[in-house]
């Protein structure tokens, strides 16, 4: 067994490129389509009739949302910016109110205004009370903030128990979903070397070693299911680690959640290698499985916006689904630990039934 992952790790590193393919398209699609959680919205600011100390004040309030980045700029250099299309749309700051800039309608542009009209509405708020308590609202504000940090009461919010708390991350769904999808292509591809090595005879020579059988496949089915691991954690550490992408405290357990679904598709790739007679046959059936399970199972859009109740039916036949919710119960959701551990039994289960049919069937067609 450690001589086939010894030869097999020897291979990876002299020939990396499909892996290092698929994690390079994994990360570019999980960035691009989960972009704006990823990266903050820079926005250009210049301020009227405001003091620097004023100005830093505005600011810091104003940056205290984790989505915009309100930068301090010329008023020349943002409105030849505008005029030349270079920015979309800019900020005109005054002590009591602001002005919005812009050269085209874009989602970026309504979140910021709705955005500012929370802070200055809050602001008005602290100014009349200043006036009415006579003093100043920086002191009001802080005192609020020290109230709201240990409040006298706490309000908590219950549903009923049918009721489902949909919670969304964009860049969450990108980065699982992608992710997962991409993994089944790799680590499908992984084990269709069983069926090269069968189809250029690699295999009947191997048989003829001192190893065994048992061993054989556990050095191959290891292989892929490290490799297909291994990918998967480097992803989501590179985007947690490197990016900031927000795990809601979840990231170890997400690394934990990634081995019953990697486990699932090593199983897959066994059951359709076992149903092919050539790797050519395999190669076009990898993305077409792929892309179909990834299309119903969850990965490419959330699950809570599907209204067809048969492509909900069909999706309970799927891993990925299971990947999904794995990984948004232990993240987004925070769900108890009974929620998340059968999502991981279903996973389990797919796996040791499509690994126990796929190698029956190997071994049927190799004895007939």
């Amino acid at each position: 067994m450690r001589a086939i992952l010894w030869n097999y790790w020897r291979h990876l590193i002299y020939r990396p490129w499909y892996v290092v393919g698929f994690f390079i398209l994994t990360a570019t699609f999980a960035f691009v389509t989960g972009q704006s959680s990823f990266s903050k919205v820079e926005v250009p600011v210049y301020v009227e009739g405001m003091s620097s100390e004023e100005t830093a004040k505005m600011l810091g309030y104003l940056n205290e949302h984790k989505r915009f980045d309100f930068q301090l700029m010329d008023q020349e250099e943002i409105e030849t910016g505008l005029r030349q299309h270079e920015m979309d749309f800019a900020i005109a700051l005054k002590q009591d109110d602001f002005r919005m800039l812009s050269s085209a309608e874009t989602v970026d542009v309504n979140a910021v205004f709705t955005h500012l009209m929370m802070i200055y509405q809050e602001q008005q708020i602290y100014d009349q009370a200043a006036d009415h308590l006579s003093i100043s609202a920086s002191d009001i504000r802080t005192e609020v903030d020290r109230r709201l940090a240990n409040p006298a009461y706490k309000l908590e919010k219950q549903q009923a128990q049918e009721e489902k708390d949909f919670k969304y991350d964009q860049g969450l769904q990108s980065l699982f979903g992608f992710s997962l999808y991409f993994a089944i292509m790799t680590i499908s591809f992984t084990v269709s070397m069983i069926v090269q090595e069968k189809q250029n005879g690699l295999w009947d020579r191997v048989m003829l070693s001192p190893l065994r059988k048992t061993q054989i496949y556990l050095g191959h089915l290891s292989y892929s299911f490290l490799l297909g691991y291994g990918q998967l954690a480097l992803l989501f550490s590179f985007f947690h680690y490197l990016l900031g992408v927000n795990f809601y405290g979840g990231f170890p357990m997400a690394l934990l959640a990634l081995a019953p679904y990697v486990f699932a598709i090593v199983s897959l790739g066994v059951l359709l290698s076992s149903f092919v007679t050539n790797a050519r046959q395999l190669d076009a059936v990898i993305p077409l499985v792929s892309t179909s399970m990834a299309m119903v199972g969850g990965a490419f859009w959330p699950l809570e916006i599907v209204q067809s109740s048969a492509m909900l039916f069909v999706s309970k036949f799927a891993p990925i689904t299971y990947g999904m919710e794995l990984l948004k119960g232990v993240t987004i959701n925070q769900a108890p630990i009974h929620d998340v551990l059968f999502h991981a039994a279903v996973l389990f289960l797919m796996g040791v039934l499509f690994m126990g049919i796929g190698l029956n069937v190997m071994e049927r067609k190799a004895s007939s």
